[in-house]
């Protein structure tokens, strides 16, 4: 994996359009590499600084709780899906789409070489992706049937809700971002719609609005999903 990243320049490609917070768990996790050498520890940080001058560094010594409360929950199965993927794409993926960059090589002349276009474009979709992953999962948590609090809605919980503005019933499943299917009613508690039903009780009436819609419930029932 780290000839990948740094070898291969994907941690500084990646970079080079990630936002603050993102850039912020990438040195997170290098940071983190056991064997890694420092040298490419710092060039990391002076890439990140290059982008951001003013920006600061969290995740050291007494500032490494900010990075726990920016964990992403997710369910195991998720997370085993998620880490079967990225070890495709690092072990079978980009392996063979490296060997399909060499074959377009050979071909000559790069400038009319659609193979090679074609190529190129998909190891940057590859790399991409494989540092998305490696992020996400850097920062995921597990969440298990005995951490899920039905008393609230919340991750891994089903909620009943009435909808006082056409007096029906309203009924949302609360996951993360890779659960998420808003088309079968499953919510990201990351998304505003979920955001918004978040830590709210049976019984409990509560009003929002979200793009200029005003959305008005009250909690009929609340259960645990997970098993």
């Amino acid at each position: 994996m780290t000839t990948i990243l740094f070898e291969e320049r994907v941690v500084f490609d990646f970079l080079k359009g990630a936002n603050e917070g993102s850039a912020q768990r990438v040195n997170f996790i290098v940071q983190r590499m056991q064997g890694l050498d420092q040298s490419r520890k710092i060039e990391v940080k002076h890439a990140i600084l290059e982008k951001y001058p003013d920006f600061v560094f969290l995740g050291e010594e007494e500032n490494s709780t900010e990075m726990v409360t920016s964990g992403l929950l997710v369910t195991q199965a998720r997370y085993q899906e998620k880490q079967l993927e990225l070890d495709r794409i690092m072990n079978v993926e980009i392996p063979e789409n490296s060997k399909e960059i060499g074959a377009a090589l050979s071909l000559g002349d790069l400038r009319e070489n659609s193979e090679f276009k074609a190529a190129k474009e998909k190891q940057g979709i590859l790399n991409t992706t494989m540092m998305r992953l490696t992020e996400e999962i850097s920062r995921a948590v597990i969440v298990t049937q005995s951490m899920v609090d039905a008393t609230k809605v919340s991750f891994g919980t089903e909620v009943v809700l009435k909808n006082n503005l056409n007096g029906k019933e309203d009924i949302y499943r609360i996951f993360g971002p890779w659960e998420s299917n808003p088309a079968e009613n499953t919510i990201s508690y990351l998304a505003p719609f979920g955001a918004k039903l978040l830590n709210h009780t049976p019984g409990e009436r509560f009003t929002f609005e979200i793009n200029e819609t005003k959305y008005d419930y009250t909690v009929v029932s609340i259960s645990g999903l997970l098993v």
